[in-house]
């Protein structure tokens, strides 16, 4: 093994329609910390029941977003908790997006589940819950690209809240060295984000399709959380 190595879980496969531009969430994540650092990275299809062989084999591990719920009667589901089980007891630095952020809080006590408040999707803003000085610099604010509809509505015990907002409390939230999440999609761009949307505008309230669109003028906060997970990934989270 190198110096670091990656490893993502790969929680779904992309409609036919964007896989010939981005193949797969683990395919945008690998291009999305290329372009700030070298890194060795393995891809496990979490669908496929593809994991690792032992806990060794990669340095930290991302579990991507999923149209799944974590509440869903599918048949990967189980197997996907056990190994959050086993890395988190096996001191495993993990980190989860959206279906990720989710089924990591929810796997380790606390609770996700669909929202009544609909859809998240577009540019969202959070707002700063607390400070640590390994994330310097850490905005009082920061927008990202979203798409969801369920929410972590109860962290774990040891979970501390990183940011949140009045329509999704828990945007983000870490377990000092174990677990660093969000709710929203740094690997996503705004092409993406917007043939998600239109693809999924039929299930919308009135009005929120236009509304998300609109909002992919604002300025996306992406090389924060970035920079945020390299630095928890290669265990430099020292607050």
């Amino acid at each position: 093994m190198t110096m670091f190595t990656l490893g993502i879980l790969n929680c779904d496969e992309l409609s036919e329609a964007l896989k010939p531009d981005y193949e797969s969430y683990a395919r945008m994540f690998e291009e999305l910390f290329g372009r700030y650092t070298q890194l060795e990275v393995k891809r496990y299809e979490v669908l496929e029941g593809h994991y690792p062989q032992c806990m060794s084999e990669c340095s930290a591990y991302l579990i991507t977003g999923s149209k799944t719920g974590v509440y869903d009667d599918e048949h990967w589901l189980g197997p996907l908790a056990d190994f959050i089980r086993a890395a988190y007891a096996d001191s495993q630095r993990l980190m989860g997006i959206c279906f990720g952020h989710q089924m990591i809080a929810h796997t380790l006590g606390g609770e996700a589940r669909k929202s009544n408040k609909g859809w998240g999707v577009g540019a969202l803003t959070h707002t700063r819950q607390s400070e640590h000085a390994w994330m310097t610099p850490m905005p009082e604010r920061i927008t990202l690209l979203y798409s969801h509809q369920d929410q972590v509505v109860a962290l774990p015990k040891e979970a501390e809240l990183l940011y949140g907002s009045e329509f999704c409390p828990v945007g983000a939230y870490w377990v000092p060295g174990r677990v660093l999440s969000f709710q929203g999609h740094p690997e996503f761009n705004r092409d993406y984000c917007r043939r998600l949307m239109e693809a999924r505008k039929d299930r919308y309230a009135p009005g929120q399709f236009e509304s998300g669109m609109n909002s992919l003028c604002l300025d996306i906060d992406t090389h924060y959380p970035v920079r945020w997970l390299l630095k928890f990934m290669k265990g430099e989270d020292i607050s």
